[in-house]
C-alpha cells in the first residue's frame, strides 16, 4: 500500500473496470461494446490490461427481459384498476397515456358505437389537434382505418405510412403518424368501439408491442361493456 500511495494512488486501485458503450459501424450496425480492463501493480508499477467484446445479445436479452415485466405490471394494474374504478373513462384516457410511454405512441384514440345510430364517437384522444379532433368525432363504422376495425371486427395495422397515399391513410398521416394499430373492443363478438395507438417516431409496430394493445383493448372492451348499461340507464332516467 506504500508502493501505491507513492504513486500517487490514495485508495486501493480496482482490480477489474468495465465500460459499455455503443459504437457505429461501416455497415450501419451500432452494437453495444463492453471493454474490460485489469489493473495490477507489478514490481511497483501500475498494469493495466484490456480488451473489448460485442455485448449486444446480451444487452437485448436483458432489454427484453426488463421489457416483459414492464408490460406485465402495466396489465396487472389494468386489470385491478379497471374493475375497481368509480371513473372508467377517466381512467382508460390514463391508461392509454401510460401505453403510450411504455409504446413510445405520440397518438391514442377512443371510438365508442353509440347505440343510437350505430356510428363511431371519438370517446378519449392524445397527440390530435383540436380541429381534427372535431373534423373525426363521428364516423361511419367503414369510414377510413379508424372505422375498419370496427366494421370488420379484426385489427388494422399500417406500417410506413409517409410510403402510402389514399383515404384510408389521409386521415392519420395529417397527424405526422407513420405507423398505426387499431384494435376493435369486443365482447361476445359484439363490437362496442376501436382503440387506436400511433407512432411518429418509428415506421413500425412488433408482434410484443401488438399484443400488448390487443391486452389492453381486451381489457377496456369488459370496461366498457360494464359500464354502458349503466351509462345508458342514467341518460334514460334523466
Amino acid at each position: 500500500m506504500a508502493e501505491l500511495r507513492q504513486l500517487g494512488a490514495s485508495q486501493p486501485l480496482p482490480s477489474v473496470r468495465r465500460d459499455q458503450y455503443r459504437v457505429v459501424q461501416s455497415d450501419g450496425r451500432v452494437p453495444w461494446l463492453e471493454a474490460v480492463n485489469t489493473v495490477d501493480l507489478e514490481d511497483g508499477e501500475i498494469v493495466i490490461r484490456g480488451g473489448v467484446r460485442d455485448i449486444t445479445e446480451r444487452r437485448l436479452a436483458v432489454q427484453a427481459l426488463e421489457r416483459s415485466h414492464r408490460r406485465a405490471e402495466l396489465l396487472t394494474w389494468t386489470a385491478s384498476s379497471l374493475l375497481s374504478t368509480d371513473d372508467p373513462w377517466g381512467l382508460v384516457e390514463e391508461l392509454c397515456h401510460k401505453v403510450m410511454a411504455e409504446l413510445d405512441c405520440q397518438v391514442f384514440a377512443n371510438y365508442l358505437v353509440d347505440d343510437d345510430t350505430g356510428r363511431l364517437h371519438l370517446n378519449a384522444y392524445a397527440g390530435i389537434a383540436e380541429e381534427d379532433a372535431q373534423r373525426v368525432e363521428w364516423l361511419e363504422s367503414g369510414e377510413a382505418l379508424r372505422g375498419r376495425a370496427a366494421r370488420d371486427a379484426c385489427r388494422v395495422v399500417v406500417q410506413g405510412i409517409p410510403a402510402m397515399s389514399g383515404p384510408l391513410t389521409a386521415l392519420v398521416a395529417r397527424c405526422g403518424v407513420t405507423a398505426y394499430a387499431r384494435h376493435p373492443l369486443l365482447v361476445q363478438d359484439e363490437v362496442l368501439g376501436t382503440l387506436s395507438f400511433g407512432a411518429t417516431t418509428r415506421t413500425g409496430f412488433d408482434e410484443d408491442d401488438l399484443t400488448l394493445m390487443k391486452a389492453v383493448a381486451d381489457h377496456v372492451a369488459m370496461v366498457v361493456h360494464h359500464w354502458r348499461p349503466r351509462t345508458s340507464a342514467a341518460a334514460t332516467s334523466c
